[in-house]
């Protein structure tokens, strides 16, 4: 798993144990297997929903997870993705399960009477991750004619307030960033009309310089929908060079990665930290190595082994 997908993953983590800590959630997999823990959470966010989940039966699991799913469905118009018997299995699907449980992350239960900050949304790489010394971008979308004052509040190291900049554009929703200066934790505070919107407030660590997560490791992005037969050619002479030196069988060698699947900033990042867009890339240790081109050059003249071995 990559460095963002656990990111994104132990941000969840931390929100359900926060809602349902006596489940102690620590993934997510075999920990909802047998439903209380759905179900309880659906109690958690619509008190008294299932106020019995506690006493459910272990033995019934897919009924009880049969009975979360229905709850997120009618309460909060969650629909499902996995069925009771797949959520039962312990080999359920760790993404499948991420992505289902995110979604009560911004629930609303849907008889209530509903501030319009509930309604609202912020989304964008400045809420995820930033760099010291670039501009931190994200957006805010707020209900069609909400006219309640939208802020934003950027608290970093030591306590220090950050200034941050903030566009109205005509759709309605709000260009909003920051420019931190300093690595460290930041915290990002977004109310409307004097409450905070879902997910607020985010928690965002501030790195000294672009990191894709590959500390320590070999990583290849490339291209599955290449429309140059160079593009083509390139990713398989690649996988034929680092084949031949046998580097698919080491263990710090990460599976190639497609960057057709990768989220728009976290591509962005892939190619902002390269300087360049000219795929297959390659990093070794988090540091940008070349495309094919360049690769082949350091083989020739000799330098390319002292490259993939790194640690030496």
């Amino acid at each position: 798993m990559t460095l963002i997908l656990q990111k994104q993953k132990n941000s969840l983590l931390e929100w359900v144990r926060s809602k349902i800590p006596e489940y102690d959630i620590q993934n997510f997999k075999k920990d909802w297997n047998d439903g209380r823990a759905l179900c309880a959470l659906n109690n958690a966010i619509k008190d008294g929903s299932c106020s019995n989940h506690r006493d459910l039966d272990t033995n019934n699991g897919i009924g009880n997870c049969a009975k979360g799913i229905s709850l997120g469905e009618d309460n909060f118009g969650i629909k499902p993705i996995l069925s009771p018997d797949e959520m039962n299995n312990a080999r359920v699907d760790e993404k499948s399960m991420m992505a289902y449980i995110s979604e009560y992350r911004h629930a609303v239960p849907q008889e209530e009477e509903i501030h319009p900050s509930r309604l609202s949304r912020a989304y964008g790489q400045g809420l995820i991750e930033g760099t010291s010394g670039k501009v931190a971008p994200f957006t805010v979308q707020i209900p069609d004619g909400c006219e309640l004052p939208l802020e934003v509040k950027v608290i970093g190291p030591s306590n220090s307030s950050l200034p941050p900049t903030i566009t109205k554009n005509a759709d309605g929703t709000y260009d909003c960033s920051y420019n931190p200066q300093t690595p460290g934790d930041y915290e990002i505070h977004v109310t409307l009309g004097g409450k905070h919107i879902p997910g607020s407030v985010f928690k965002v660590n501030v790195l000294a310089e672009i990191s894709l997560g590959g500390e320590g490791k070999i990583i290849v992005f490339f291209s599955t929908t290449s429309s140059t037969a160079k593009g083509r050619r390139d990713v398989f002479d690649l996988q034929t060079l680092l084949e031949k030196k046998e580097v698919h069988k080491r263990p710090d060698f990460e599976p190639w990665i497609p960057v057709d699947i990768l989220d728009r900033d976290d591509r962005e990042a892939v190619f902002e930290k390269a300087g360049t867009r000219n795929l297959p890339i390659v990093y070794v240790d988090d540091k940008y190595i070349g495309d094919y081109d360049t690769i082949l050059a350091y083989e020739e003249q000799g330098k390319l082994n002292d490259l993939l071995n790194y640690r030496r």
